[in-house]
């Protein structure tokens, strides 16, 4: 899940933000029959090349996508996120590329505001498909949130383009010292997610072996979560 308060975002996409409505548009398969498309329109293509591009790169570090998944572009989602998976149905829903560039437009100075809307529809599709991945997680909780969105967020960052990633890879390398696990528990997550992205990036960028690391993760042999007490 990527959130984003509602009032962040454009004014009509903000009155729907509780309505999840596919947009009409005819269900478009993706080559290789792995995703469905759904709402898509114009961009139905365009929306499996970037679906396809990010299970290759997802798998090249250790984060394969086993399973189908279907891919809706809809007019609101709850909860005020700009993507969301329902691991039950396999079904992944984002906005329509008009609401992240009106985001962006309205919003420079956030984490993702120098990046193209595309760029950055691409980039939370990787994210909610990490999710999609880390379905097989062993998760001795009821939840572990901080070790899916340290994950998600991870990914979404590292495989931007070297001048899209610039930004938090400054922030890295300018923290003053190696970013701790400490700082990727759950109540950083819900305060400060911009600051809980960024720390998910150079976290991961410190790691002699950073796809071990995705691995050890998938396989339950590392976790950020705490049961609370």
């Amino acid at each position: 899940m990527y959130p984003v308060s509602a009032k962040h975002l454009p004014r009509l996409v903000a009155a729907a933000l509780c309505i999840a409505a596919p947009v009409r548009a005819e269900d478009f398969l993706c080559p290789g029959g792995t995703v469905l498309v759904q709402g898509g329109g114009e961009r139905a293509e365009d929306i499996c090349e970037a679906a396809a591009e990010a299970r290759a790169q997802l798998a090249s570090c250790n984060l394969p996508v086993t399973q189908a998944v279907t891919v809706e572009v809809t007019l609101g989602l709850s909860g005020g996120c700009y993507g969301l998976y329902h691991c039950d149905d396999d079904l992944i829903q984002l906005l329509p590329l008009s609401a992240y560039s009106g985001f962006l437009s309205g919003h420079p100075d956030s984490p993702f505001g120098h990046l193209d809307p595309e760029a950055f529809f691409n980039s939370v599709l990787r994210h909610e498909l990490a999710h999609a991945a880390l379905d097989v997680m062993p998760c001795p909780y009821d939840g572990c949130p901080a070790t899916q969105e340290f994950v998600a967020y991870a990914m979404q960052i590292r495989f931007l383009s070297e001048a899209e990633r610039a930004p938090f890879d400054r922030f890295a390398t300018e923290t003053g010292g190696p970013v701790t696990s400490d700082s990727l528990n759950v109540l950083v997550l819900m305060m400060s997610p911009e600051t809980f992205l960024r720390n998910a990036h150079a976290y991961l960028s410190q790691q002699e072996d950073p796809c071990g690391l995705i691995s050890e993760i998938v396989e339950g042999d590392v976790l950020f979560d705490i049961p609370f007490r």
